[in-house]
């Protein structure tokens, strides 16, 4: 089991306390872009690819939960909890330099702050088109 104030702490160390640099949520990503950028997570976690492995079943096992949370909220119209469910994706899937899932969810983001709901089921599809990119990418890099 991974301990997260221990888990902090190595990434911390590793990447000398700096957050990677986001991808701009308001700048569209293209679409063959990279799903991941693995180089450049391992990279920020100095090499280390057992605790990428541990980052990634991390993220893999609460994925479910952060889109329930953002599905959630669209069902009930609750912008705020849509931003907020929608921000912390955004946060997750920016460690591993995923940038269309990262804009994705930086616009279902954008449409909780600005109260704009109706174009989020179309956006919340296309968010897990690109998810399902990334566990596949995941599951080929081992």
């Amino acid at each position: 089991p991974i301990h997260a104030p221990d888990l902090v702490e190595a990434l911390s160390h590793h990447t000398g306390g700096n957050d990677p640099s986001p991808t701009t949520s308001d700048t569209p990503v293209a679409a063959d872009a990279p799903v991941y950028d693995r180089k450049t997570v391992l990279e920020n976690l100095g090499g280390d690819e057992d605790l990428l492995a541990q980052l990634v079943v991390m993220y893999q096992e609460d994925e479910a939960r952060m889109l329930g949370d953002i599905e959630s909220a669209i069902a009930a119209g609750d912008a705020e909890a849509l931003y907020s469910a929608a921000h912390s994706l955004k946060g997750a899937v920016a460690n591993f330099s995923a940038p269309r899932a990262q804009f994705r969810a930086a616009q279902l983001e954008q449409m909780g702050r600005k109260n704009q709901l109706a174009d989020t089921p179309a956006m919340l599809a296309e968010l897990r088109t690109e998810l399902a990119a990334l566990r596949e990418a995941f599951s080929k890099a081992g």
